[in-house]
């Protein structure tokens, strides 16, 4: 009696184990957006003098929609935020947005920079970095730079 129990007991766990192996044949990964946004821009570098305006221009995309897009550049004082509700995110958004020069914008300046390290150097920049974040409709983000010389 011992010796069938044991048996039986086998075989019901060999049973249960093929069958949970068999039900993991799906991809359980199949519908998930692994990919962020992605860009379409024209001209990301600009040459112009204080005072001038400069036109930021790109086409964001994504399947799973776009959910906010954010222009900023802190020594300007530039910020520019976008939040899509999610009844209205569409898979393409056209981003433009106007810059004005300010008079008082650097031609150039030093930053410090650390590698990893710790060793800092100086580094005489002459391009401003202005960076615009994008987060799709599952949160995956990416961002996009635009850099302006003053001549």
């Amino acid at each position: 009696m011992n010796m069938s129990f044991h048996k039986i007991t086998s075989a019901i766990s060999m049973l249960l184990t093929v069958m949970l192996i068999c039900s993991c044949d799906r991809d359980l990964n199949e519908g998930v957006d692994y990919y962020s946004p992605q860009a379409d821009i024209a001209r990301d570098t600009f040459e112009v003098a204080r005072g001038e305006n400069v036109e930021i221009k790109a086409f964001i995309k994504d399947e799973s929609g776009i959910a906010y897009l954010g222009l900023e550049y802190a020594d300007w004082n530039l910020k520019d935020e976008i939040s899509v509700d999610e009844v209205s995110r569409t898979t393409g958004y056209d981003y433009t947005y106007k810059i004005t020069v300010p008079l008082n914008a650097l031609y150039e300046w030093n930053e410090v920079y650390t590698k990893h390290d710790g060793t800092k150097f100086n580094i005489k920049q002459r391009y401003h970095k202005i960076s615009l974040t994008c987060y799709d409709g599952v949160k995956n983000k990416n961002i996009f730079y635009f850099y302006i010389k003053v001549k």
